[in-house]
């Protein structure tokens, strides 16, 4: 319901351009499928919803406003499936990103201003967090989720439970499809060669610069009217 309610409180308050990509590493194979078009992924290129992700053999980190990072590994996948910001009152947000493939590192950064509610959904598990640091990965059927800051909620629609289960920092989590079931255990980091995020300070000063561009952005448009 809480997704239901969030997808209908922002569905017209969704912007073309949800962020950035801030790093790339590797092979110029990496792209963007947007309307049945390829962009090359580099450096500089803005995200839009609904784009899917392949980094082939490149590792890439993407910025999504208003404060999360997205670490991809070689060979990841994944759609920017629904990004929505409040932009009456700018200090809610909902973002979803799906993965289909490979490893990913998520960093979001509080103190922004903003209320926070970032998910990433694997193969019928649901992530949910509000301001942390987290690993999930995605080989065959079973996910792989180690929380290394704060804590993420799992939720899954083949699990019967009246509460999510809470995964705290520290700890690691495998969802198995198959078996319906999750399974604790010790964390065990896999994105070995994670290229690193920026600054928690660079991102509140990105999201600043980002609520100007847009602010003067729409004094233009009323002195056009």
């Amino acid at each position: 319901m809480k997704y239901i309610a969030l997808t209908l409180l922002f569905s017209q308050l969704a912007s073309a351009d949800v962020g950035q990509v801030i790093k790339h590493l590797g092979s110029k194979n990496g792209h963007i499928l947007r309307s049945g078009k390829k962009i090359s992924l580099a450096v500089g290129v803005a995200l839009e919803q609904n784009d899917r992700i392949l980094t082939e053999d490149a590792y890439t980190v993407l910025y999504l406003e208003p404060s999360t990072q997205i670490s991809l590994s070689k060979g990841a996948e994944i759609t920017l499936t629904q990004n929505f910001l409040d932009d009456a009152q700018e200090n809610r947000s909902f973002s979803l990103i799906e993965l289909f493939k490979g490893f990913i590192r998520v960093q979001v950064t509080r103190d922004v201003g903003v209320e926070i509610d970032q998910q990433v959904k694997a193969n019928d598990v649901t992530f949910g967090v509000r301001g942390t640091e987290f690993e999930v990965a995605l080989e065959g059927e079973d996910v792989d989720l180690d929380v290394i800051e704060g804590q993420v909620e799992a939720s899954s629609p083949l699990i019967q439970s009246f509460a999510p289960e809470i995964i705290k920092a520290n700890e690691g989590l495998r969802f198995s499809k198959k078996e319906k079931k999750y399974n604790r255990r010790k964390l065990a980091l896999r994105f070995k060669n994670h290229p690193g995020f920026l600054k928690k300070k660079e991102i509140q000063k990105k999201w600043k610069a980002r609520q100007l561009k847009k602010k003067k952005k729409k004094s233009v448009k009323k002195g056009n009217r």
